[in-house]
């Protein structure tokens, strides 16, 4: 249920209702008001946060962030455009069903996560492999992990001649 109050001070703000939950918007106020609602004793508490909607354009270029990638290295992994992945990541394009598809295979990213927003980022699966990866890697010596390094970098580089 969506109201349209004035507070005392006349500024218009908009209550979205839940059972347990209200969300101010205060025009030209960063960050929007929660109120909790606690049914058990009726009290209410109250914090200010960001209230965020992300868009999957919004979660590609998380995802990005998330690896540390620039556009144009992330466009070259899932073979679009860095125009067109600029686009998207503004919102001035929508992103196709293909390059979804590319995202979520190329980084083993849950499509849950990517197309709904809901869930965790990264398959899990794939979670528990970089875990076993990064313990083995902690555990060898110097040496040996600028020799993996190397090798993982050769093979990255053989896939992707293999793909083209």
């Amino acid at each position: 249920m969506l109201q349209i109050n004035v507070n005392i001070t006349n500024k218009i703000f908009f209550i979205l209702k839940s059972p347990y939950l209200i969300l101010n918007f205060y025009p030209f106020r960063s960050f929007p008001s929660i109120k909790h609602i606690n049914p058990g004793n009726n009290s209410l508490s109250e914090e200010r946060i960001m209230v965020i909607k992300m868009t999957i354009n919004d979660r590609i270029k998380s995802i990005r962030n998330s690896l540390n990638l620039t556009q144009t290295k992330f466009a070259e992994r899932i073979a679009i455009s860095t125009s067109y992945l600029a686009a998207i990541e503004l919102g001035n394009k929508r992103a196709h069903e293909r390059v979804v598809r590319l995202i979520i295979n190329e980084f083993n990213i849950s499509e849950q996560w990517l197309t709904a927003g809901k869930g965790e980022m990264y398959n899990t699966d794939w979670d528990a492999s970089l875990a076993k990866v990064t313990t083995l890697f902690k555990s060898l010596s110097p040496e040996v992990q600028a020799c993996a390094v190397e090798q993982l970098d050769a093979l990255s580089d053989l896939e992707r001649s293999l793909k083209s």
